[in-house]
């Protein structure tokens, strides 16, 4: 009788057993490995020690009334190798920022799905930042945000921050309940122009607000409170300089502008500058770099509303005020963003006797005018809005105190301004130190 062959089944049966016990190997292997994995992340990811020191930095941003705009993006850096990215580049912030090792910051929103899709269609933040991002909750967290850090030992941390770090308790319509004063540096009572508004004049009035430009607050000054409870301010410091037209002449060489460079604000089919009157075929220059350029770096750009601005000239002999003002109104133009005009530069004066017209301030002591003006700049001349008598000069404010008109071409500083609607509330004491903020 013959024996039955075994050795097939025994090499099948080995084959199924082997294959079996690999699987369960690979699998153990792949467990212990994510084991490890998130062992390490315990570590890297979150740690007690990190989330403590970036709630330092969050203490810090909230404490100097730091606010973040997005803006839109997906994320700002607040901090990449120094503290200058958050508006701020002291000493304390720097050496923080150097004893917790942090080497990158940035801030997003709590809904992280705008992030994550960004990260997944973008390489701008380096894998491993991208790697901890994809590992957060996308659990949204209505008024707050997030801090996402990395330190110089590759861990990583986050933690909720406020969207707005001001209180609502801190946010009011103060500014609004003023106190009208008759001397010395304040807002004072506007007749001047047949309606009520109020105007801050003086050496140094508490009028500081800031402006977001490109998420990073920016210093203006507070102008006026108008009738309607709009704000009128301007720039504290030139954001370029400029000619009042362009370069190439005979540019808008017809109707109006008779001249090879033209003193008009802005294009219209009738514009009156004393007794010249015609079409005036294209904007000014500075208009449109204020159109095409500065407007969109305004993160608050919703909370500006069109005005009427008066565009016409006036006299360097011009005297009394209320001639000049007459003067200005003879054209008018409606939009967002202009310039403040000769006479309003005048009004802020509290000097009106020596420095009110365009006439008293060319008097042999003009110089007095410097101490009694928070418009005046000192070192820097700026232009104005308002044309001269001809059809190519312009006003501007001259850095030894004088206002002037010369000639469209030349190239001064452009300190842009414009109306907030009314309704907001603010924080701050309008001062240098604390200025104004918009809290809505």
């Amino acid at each position: 009788m013959k024996k039955k062959n075994n050795k097939g089944f025994l090499l099948a049966e080995s084959l199924i057993v082997s294959t079996f016990v690999l699987t369960v190997l690979i699998y153990l292997f792949l467990q212990f490995n994510n084991l490890m994995v998130n062992h390490k992340k315990s570590y890297t990811y979150n740690s007690v020690e990190n989330i403590y020191d970036l709630g330092s930095m969050k203490d810090y941003l909230v404490n100097q009334n730091i606010m973040i705009d997005l803006g839109g993006s997906a994320y700002k850096v607040l901090y990449d190798n120094g503290c200058q990215n958050i508006g701020s580049n002291d000493v304390f912030c720097n050496d923080m920022a150097k004893a917790m090792n942090l080497e990158f910051m940035i801030y997003t929103d709590s809904d992280m799905d705008m992030i994550k899709t960004h990260i997944n269609n973008n390489n701008d933040l380096k894998q491993d930042m991208r790697d901890f991002i994809e590992k957060l909750d996308s659990t949204k967290i209505e008024g707050k945000g997030r801090l996402i850090a990395k330190f110089k030992n590759g861990n990583f941390a986050t933690i909720a921050f406020d969207k707005n770090n001001k209180s609502q308790s801190e946010c009011s319509d103060n500014l609004y309940k003023f106190e009208v004063v008759t001397e010395g540096d304040g807002l004072y009572e506007d007749k001047s122009e047949g309606i009520t508004r109020f105007i801050y004049k003086g050496a140094n009035p508490n009028n500081y607000i800031n402006i977001k430009e490109n998420g990073v607050d920016v210093k203006y000054r507070i102008y006026s409170i108008e009738s309607d409870n709009t704000i009128k301010v301007i720039r504290n410091n030139a954001v370029t300089s400029m000619n009042f037209d362009a370069e190439d002449a005979n540019r808008r060489k017809s109707g109006y502008c008779t001249e090879n460079y033209c003193n008009a604000w802005a294009a219209m089919s009738s514009f009156t500058n004393h007794t010249q009157t015609g079409a005036v075929s294209k904007d000014s220059s500075i208009k449109e770099y204020i159109d095409n350029t500065y407007s969109k770096t305004l993160t608050d750009s919703s909370k500006i509303v069109s005005k009427t601005w008066n565009i016409s000239g006036t006299g360097i002999y011009t005297d009394p005020i209320a001639k000049a003002i007459a003067d200005e109104k003879k054209s008018t133009w409606n939009g967002k963003i202009a310039l403040l005009t000769t006479t309003e530069y005048l009004r802020a004066n509290t000097n009106t006797t020596l420095c009110g017209t365009t006439s008293s301030i060319l008097q042999t002591d003009f110089k007095k005018c410097t101490s009694t003006n928070y418009l005046f700049k000192g070192s820097s001349s700026w232009w104005l809005l308002s044309p001269g008598y001809n059809t190519s000069n312009v006003f501007f404010a001259r850095s030894n105190g004088l206002v002037y008109d010369n000639s469209a071409s030349l190239s001064y500083g452009v300190r842009p301004s414009f109306y907030l609607k009314s309704g907001l509330t603010f924080s701050g004491e309008g001062t240098y130190a604390s200025p104004y903020e918009i809290c809505d």
